[in-house]
């Protein structure tokens, strides 16, 4: 089965967005890339989809996650600045997952 991560963000404006959501898709590993929203927004990022998140913490919020979650793996990032991933990160990070049996929390937040 091939590796695929579903990608959950906070949505922190066009810009600040855009450059995460570049640094996710410069990995093959990315699948989906769902954009966290507390209100309806008029902005259209291509290759992502918006779902609505008052409390991005919030019990509902993860229930809404984890039935979108359809990939081998989820990422959830809890960063409203722009997220930068180094070389390969991913790619390390599901490896050492993958060789030890473990699941993925990845603590990213400013808050």
């Amino acid at each position: 089965m091939k590796t695929k991560i579903t990608c959950f963000i906070p949505f922190n404006g066009i810009e600040e967005t855009t450059q995460t959501i570049r640094g996710l898709r410069s990995s093959e590993l990315v699948d989906k890339i769902y954009l966290l929203v507390s209100e309806t927004i008029d902005a259209c990022l291509p290759g992502c989809e918006w779902l609505p998140a008052s409390n991005i913490c919030s019990s509902h919020t993860m229930e809404v996650i984890a039935a979108q979650s359809d990939g081998t793996h989820t990422l959830l990032c809890t960063k409203y600045t722009n997220l930068k991933l180094g070389l390969f990160a991913l790619e390390r990070m599901i490896q050492v997952m993958d060789m030890t049996h473990a699941a993925w929390y990845m603590p990213i937040t400013t808050r």
